[in-house]
């Protein structure tokens, strides 16, 4: 590749092509459907289209991004990479360019998705069930066929074999038809699986979302590749892709311009101007804030609830930047909004007895636990009240516990068991929810996926859902006491 961008900078576009082909010719016999091989491959096509050849070049980031579903790691290796695509796609603005858009978008995997994705799969390869066992045993024949695969590639390079190389590679080819008979095999019976199925998620095409779509309705995506910023709006019967005319980099400028026709100091005063409707429309939600922590109706702290955890996820996240400092900052001087927080929060109590039991509620005759309303739900609350009341911009329940916890003077030990008492009602939700082959997560009753049966739990669980109950009362004791006494 450094030989082709050597030749592509002296003007031999020839010897730069040639080179090119080279390197994927050597990648594919060494590394058959690799990123590596993806990766050489898009450095190709943007060579095609720095030199004019477009359609080449379409159809060839065309390939890469079809062989890209096969491959893992395909989004990091393509990182960087897809820019002249997306340009190519945006000049065209047909249905078949939005189309093809759409599917590259899904190529650049959030890193947040990969991280989950490697958590659950090492879940999985380390559990003891029959369903840890077909994984562990289809990952040892993806290993063995991409070494056979190898080993038929070198015996299929030598000019003159032996005798005994041709039997080897005759034996190798078998070898590898009926490795790969049995890794089809095993597969089909993962797919039974939920939680196998988290780990293979299938990309979706753009003509499957348009037919989700009722008339009247349209979908609106932004993706930022590289510096630029790329839209696709698509409706049932129509799509388009285009480019912003804003680069990511100038966004952050546009954001202070916005925060800048709120409110800036001048001579030591803060001055309030017009908002700037040309630039922004998050004003508009900034003074719905405003309004909702100023009233503090039972409505107002709904919305509250709802919407001030609100965070970028894709994108520039620059963007709400303005909005989540107000939030932090404004809620932290309003001691009757944090109150009146507070009385909401602790509608629900935690569901103990006063035996020190845990209090269920029949449903289809079983003693059922809501690990969300009863349980992570409290957690949550006294964690978003914490964090507005101690100006902590954390937005994960964890990472505000966490950071709260030192500045409530709250002994380390008891901040960790906060942490931990979460972390275990969450595991037994997401548990529930993919489903991992016991009683507890047959299907939900009553269409609530966060129900579960305690008494299918055994008695370890029992005893830590107790103690996560406990420990969510003493939460709530100490926000009583610091908001409500």
């Amino acid at each position: 590749v450094e030989r082709a961008l050597v030749d592509e900078a002296g003007g031999n576009r020839a010897t730069a092509a040639a080179a090119y082909d080279r390197a994927i010719a050597t990648i594919g016999t060494n590394f058959p459907d690799s990123p590596a091989l993806l990766s050489v491959k898009a450095r190709k096509a943007a060579f095609l289209v720095r030199n004019g050849d477009s359609p080449g070049a379409r159809a060839l980031f065309d390939e890469v991004i079809k062989d890209s579903a096969g491959v893992a790691d395909s989004g990091a290796a393509l990182s960087g990479l897809l820019g002249p695509y997306f340009t190519l796609l945006s000049a065209d603005g047909s249905a078949g360019a939005a189309a093809a858009m759409f599917r590259a978008a899904q190529v650049m995997q959030r890193p947040g998705v990969a991280q989950t994705q490697a958590i659950l799969a090492r879940q999985l390869s380390a559990g003891n069930d029959e369903a840890s066992a077909i994984f562990r045993l289809a990952v040892s024949r993806t290993r063995e066929i991409a070494r056979t695969e190898g080993e038929i590639e070198r015996l299929s390079g030598v000019a003159k074999p032996s005798p005994a190389q041709l039997t080897a590679l005759a034996a190798a080819k078998g070898s590898v038809e009926a490795l790969r008979t049995d890794q089809v095999r095993m597969q089909a019976k993962l797919a039974d699986y939920p939680r196998y199925k988290a780990l293979t998620p299938t990309n979706v095409e753009l003509t499957e979302l348009q037919g989700a779509l009722r008339e009247g309705e349209g979908y609106y995506k932004m993706m930022v590749v590289d510096d630029a910023i790329y839209s696709l709006f698509a409706t049932k019967g129509s799509a388009r892709a285009l480019r912003i005319g804003t680069k990511a980099s100038d966004m952050g400028g546009e954001v202070a311009k916005i925060r800048h026709s709120i409110a800036h100091e001048e001579k030591g005063a803060i001055v309030t101007q017009p908002f700037d409707l040309d630039r922004a429309r998050a004003t508009e939600w900034a003074s719905q804030f405003t309004n909702w922590m100023d009233r503090g109706t039972p409505s107002d702290l709904l919305k509250a609830s709802i919407y001030f955890d609100l965070r970028g996820l894709c994108g520039n996240t620059a963007l709400v930047q303005p909005l989540r400092d107000m939030i932090t900052h404004e809620a932290a001087t309003l001691p009757r909004f944090l109150r009146q927080m507070a009385g909401n929060a602790l509608q629900r109590r935690s569901p103990l007895n006063w035996r020190g039991a845990i209090d269920t509620r029949a449903v289809e005759g079983r003693p059922m636990f809501d690990l969300k309303l009863q349980g992570s739900a409290l957690f949550v609350e006294a964690a978003r009240l914490y964090a507005l009341a101690q100006g902590v911009s954390d937005l994960g329940t964890r990472a505000r516990l966490t950071a709260v916890a030192p500045l409530l003077g709250v002994a380390a030990q008891e901040g960790e068991a906060w942490v931990s008492a979460f972390e275990f009602l969450q595991l037994l939700r997401l548990q529930l929810q993919i489903g991992d082959g016991t009683a507890a997560s047959a299907e939900a009753p009553q269409g609530n996926p966060n129900l579960i049966d305690v008494s299918t739990l055994n008695d370890i669980d029992q005893r830590m859902l107790k103690e996560t109950c406990k420990v969510a009362r003493r939460l709530q004791q100490r926000l009583e006491l610091d908001y409500l006494r």
